[in-house]
């Protein structure tokens, strides 16, 4: 059309940057890009994968779970997946997806509970609608398996793997990713038994697997070369684990987007062999050189960032400066990592109560509780011990008996609804307010004789 001046490209065609300039003029940033044939073989190799794992789920179930596994947006996902459940009708074709995805979540976030509940959800409606090898319910038991996994319940989890891996056995004969999955998890579970050598036989052939159905730069190759490197780990072996690390790191760096969760927290398990090997200056080398390189390809106010500044402050132990910057650059992200800012507040509270500061620990702690009542149910166990955390605060820092009395009672009401009576955190918190009532009391009693002791004088006067 005359007078427009669009460029139309393909999906997967691929550009190399060629220059950025700013125009003070215009008041924008310039960028120049030309078209490149450089990367576009893995380009077409990733989308093809993409296309094979997508013809198993509708548009509306691809959607969410390219939120919480490729972009690492957790609570994005969540939030997708629960308005799901709201807006379509419990008979739909994707609701076993949808609680799936809404287990997926709670997984990756470690609320396990919940997690094995929507899972089972998932299950029992597959289990209904579905025949008996079909490779969703094998989905549903491979997930059911981690959970029981996590929750050190080996056997049972060992049993829900081996039944995933029989149906897959019967409906593929040769590789298939989720064939991979389930041998993979089944050899972490070998791991968790404390047998090394049978986890990294499983592991080596899940490994082959991948080898053969990804292309060769591909996350799940790169987690597997992790889990290989936590074994060599357990068994003590740190150079080869170190040596995993930082292949499934690099290729990770290749395959991922700058800023996936992933990236970070296997850096951190990089620093941690070398904390084993006792040499704390690589660890802050290696937090140092990677903040660099990210401040260079993110955001100056990127979450990350906060995150590695946060690591350096824990090695240096200058919380104070390193916590307090990281914080400036979380308030200021549009999208703020929301358990990042729980940590990094947690953490300025704390040094602010130990230097006898009670009212910015006071503030910071309050600031977590805003932050914590957006993102939970107003009876979730995290709000109940927040009200409980700044209850701390008002009785053995700023000795205010009645706010403390009034955060515990609200803390109180809480844990009585979600557990039952004998529960320790009950009985915990009970045993607080006996103790700020009797400080009350005890404050009133001294009130009443200043009082008398006042009126004694005044007869004299």
């Amino acid at each position: 059309m005359k007078g427009e001046q669009e460029v139309l490209f393909g999906l997967g065609t691929t550009f190399k940057l060629e220059s950025i300039e700013n125009d003070q003029t215009l008041d924008l940033w310039k960028v120049r890009l030309i078209t490149t044939d450089e990367g576009s073989e893995r380009t077409q190799e990733y989308i093809q994968a993409q296309k094979e794992m997508m013809k198993e789920y509708s548009p509306l179930i691809s959607f969410g779970r390219l939120l919480w596994n490729e972009l690492g947006q957790i609570d994005r996902a969540e939030n997708y997946f629960k308005k799901l459940l709201r807006s379509i009708p419990s008979d739909h074709p994707d609701i076993a997806d949808i609680y799936n995805g809404i287990g997926c979540v709670y997984a990756k976030k470690g609320e396990l509970d919940l997690a094995l509940k929507n899972y089972n959800e998932a299950y029992e409606i597959r289990k209904r609608a579905l025949c008996a090898t079909d490779p969703k319910i094998a989905g549903s038991l491979h997930n059911i398996g981690a959970i029981y996994r996590a929750q050190c319940k080996i056997d049972c989890a060992l049993d829900s793997f081996c039944q995933a891996l029989s149906i897959h056995d019967k409906n593929y004969n040769g590789d298939h990713e989720d064939k991979g999955y389930t041998i993979e998890s089944i050899a972490l579970a070998y791991k968790s038994k404390g047998e090394f050598d049978t986890a990294l036989i499983w592991l080596s052939r899940a490994l082959g697997m991948y080898m053969r159905l990804f292309p060769s730069e591909h996350p799940e190759i790169a987690k597997c070369l992790g889990s290989i490197g936590s074994v060599y780990e357990e068994k003590g072996e740190l150079n080869k684990a170190l040596d995993y690390y930082y292949r499934q790191l690099e290729m990770e760096e290749k395959c991922l987007p700058p800023d996936h969760p992933r990236l970070l927290k296997h850096l951190d398990w990089i620093a941690r062999i070398y904390s084993k090997k006792n040499d704390q200056e690589k660890v802050l080398t290696l937090y140092q050189e990677k903040l660099a390189m990210q401040r260079k390809i993110l955001d100056e106010n990127h979450p990350n960032i906060a995150s590695r500044l946060m690591k350096i402050g824990d090695l240096l132990k200058c919380y104070a400066e390193y916590y307090s910057q990281a914080l400036n650059i979380l308030e200021k992200c549009t999208h703020p990592d929301s358990s990042l800012q729980i940590k990094c507040l947690d953490m300025l509270s704390t040094v602010a109560l130990n230097q006898g500061d009670s009212q910015l620990g006071l503030k910071h702690q309050l600031n977590i509780f805003d932050i914590c009542r957006d993102m939970y149910d107003p009876n979730h166990p995290n709000i109940a011990s927040r009200l409980q955390k700044i209850g701390d605060i008002y009785l053995e820092y700023a000795r205010n008996y009645e706010e403390a009395s009034r955060y515990y009672s609200e803390c109180l009401a809480i844990y009585q609804i979600i557990y039952n009576p004998r529960r320790k955190e009950v009985i915990d918190i009970q045993n607080k307010i006996v103790k700020v009532q009797a400080r009350l009391t005890g404050e009133n009693e001294q009130t009443k004789q200043d009082d008398n002791n006042d009126n004694e004088f005044s007869l004299f006067d």
